[in-house]
């Protein structure tokens, strides 16, 4: 089974090709209503039957024997984030290295209009 993870235009373009199962992660139902119908438009235009390919929210679980104790591992979980861990992750979502720009450089629109990764909706209504 070739199982694919990621919402960038280039793992749309893989998973619409080759993928039996992805995860993903919208942020709202609208958003991932819209995803559903993309990938599937794509996986019947790359010759493929969109029925054998299933798609599936990624899920983060924290065990824990109460509720409590789950929610305590998961205050632990988040104060082992770093500033840098996050930078690292915005910039796999954004297909952009930010490691290529200072600070309080300012983008180009080319920069801009090149992050392929996962965007927000900003259509109205969206």
């Amino acid at each position: 089974m070739i199982i694919q993870a990621g919402s960038s235009g280039r793992g749309r373009a893989f998973a619409a090709r080759w993928a039996e199962l992805i995860f993903v992660i919208q942020p709202t139902i609208a958003t991932a209503t819209r995803f559903y119908r993309e990938v599937k438009d794509a996986v019947s235009a790359a010759g493929r039957d969109p029925d054998h390919v299933k798609i599936a929210p990624a899920i983060y679980v924290v065990p824990g024997a109460t509720r409590t104790e789950a929610e305590e591992k998961m205050a632990l979980i988040e104060s082992l984030a770093r500033p840098e861990d996050a930078l690292e992750l915005l910039s796999e979502v954004l297909n952009f290295d930010f490691a290529t720009k200072t600070l309080d450089e300012p983008f180009a629109q080319a920069e801009l209009d090149g992050m392929t990764g996962l965007r927000g909706d900003h259509r109205p209504g969206g």
